[in-house]
């Protein structure tokens, strides 16, 4: 994450070339001013900043990785009614992503202006999904501490069902981690009407992952999806399950 961060800062540095030095100036008084900012009205220009063509090189040049965690809201509730999809997930991605992130290792608490801003960022739900929440649980290095929060904002946040379907869809895909079965385990729990076609998948990956899947979150995901859900699955479905002696044993 901070590799990521300081290449994109390297590569930008070679855009002040092509500014204009008083607008220069004032994106580097704007970052001072957001690095140390608590409350109170913000710069005209973050109000600009969305209808400029270079939108994103612009506000890299505004060090978003050291604004404070109240920029970061009030910024992002500033940008919200204006980006349009690709600004907003390119914004998600490079600067909420990972400060949701950082905020995490770096603190023994969940920032509150950060939680905030998650929760803004859900009304959005297939970007918050595209370019936050997949990246985040996808990502070889994602911790369980990271997965937690991420499953509390499931389970604490409202979405559309189709929208929640379908990431369980794809956090079934390999590979089989401790995070996604902790996720899906959140999506289970909140009990929604699910597809045949994705119980016969959820079916599938227990049984095909049965050797695989040792960790403590497998088992409770498995046993929470037997809970909630044996009552709707269909005869071979339940054949799967039963003749595998593994799971048997196993739970």
């Amino acid at each position: 994450m901070g590799n990521n961060i300081k290449g994109k800062l390297k590569k930008n540095a070679d855009l002040v070339l092509y500014f204009k030095p008083k607008l220069l100036k004032v994106l580097e008084r704007t970052s001072l001013f957001l690095k140390v900012y608590k409350s109170g009205k913000m710069p005209k220009i973050i109000n600009l900043l969305p209808n400029l063509k270079n939108f994103e090189e612009i506000i890299w040049l505004t060090r978003p990785d050291i604004w404070s965690d109240q920029a970061i809201f009030y910024v992002t509730h500033s940008f919200l009614s204006k980006l349009d999809k690709n600004q907003m997930g390119r914004f998600f991605s490079l600067i909420l992503a990972p400060r949701f992130q950082e905020t995490i290792f770096n603190s023994n608490r969940y920032s509150s202006h950060i939680q905030k801003t998650m929760k803004m960022s859900t009304r959005f739900p297939s970007v918050f999904f595209s370019s936050v929440f997949l990246p985040i649980c996808e990502s070889k290095s994602c911790s369980l501490k990271e997965g937690a929060v991420l499953g509390m904002i499931l389970s604490n946040y409202h979405f559309n069902p189709s929208s929640i379907l379908s990431v369980l869809v794809r956090l079934l895909k390999p590979p089989v981690t401790p995070v996604k079965c902790l996720l899906m385990r959140t999506i289970l729990c909140k009990n929604y009407i699910i597809p045949h076609r994705t119980l016969d998948l959820l079916v599938d990956f227990f049984v095909s992952n049965r050797k695989k899947a040792s960790f403590s979150q497998f088992r409770t995901f498995f046993i929470v999806f037997l809970k909630n859900y044996s009552i709707h699955l269909s005869s071979e479905d339940k054949r799967k399950i039963i003749s595998t002696k593994n799971i048997r044993q196993e739970f």
